[in-house]
């Protein structure tokens, strides 16, 4: 009897280890050792990179060495970690304001438009 309540408390930690963000995947591990610069309202579209997801509310892009974050202003309904991202590129830039879809695995219908907020460069 005393291992159910055992059970249930680990995982209730388990279960609220994502903390109060509501799931939020920040890029801790990709950001390890690097610093935040200046942001910036675009940044240039790399061959071959694109932005990646992390949570509802970021998204993460590589272009060599620099690691550009993008913390969006609102959480965009179905993103997570695994959507592919459908975006309306202008120029040969990402911006601030650029509106984009998730995708899911799967899927054939985006999701609701959301909006790319400011990118935040982290370097070593």
């Amino acid at each position: 009897m005393r291992l159910l309540p055992l059970l249930l408390l680990s995982t209730a930690c388990v279960a609220t280890r994502a903390g109060p963000s509501g799931g939020e995947a920040e890029p801790q591990l990709e950001l390890a050792g690097r610093i935040a610069g200046a942001e910036r309202d675009c940044v240039a579209m790399s061959s071959g990179a694109n932005l990646v997801p992390r949570g509802r509310r970021t998204l993460v892009y590589r272009d060599g060495d620099t690691i550009w974050v993008n913390r969006l202003a609102a959480s965009c309904p179905g993103l997570d970690e695994m959507s592919q991202i459908l975006i309306e590129v202008h120029a040969s830039q990402y911006c601030r304001g650029d509106h984009f879809q998730a995708l899911d695995s799967g899927q054939s219908v985006p999701g609701p438009v959301c909006v790319l907020g400011s990118f935040t460069p982290y370097r070593r």
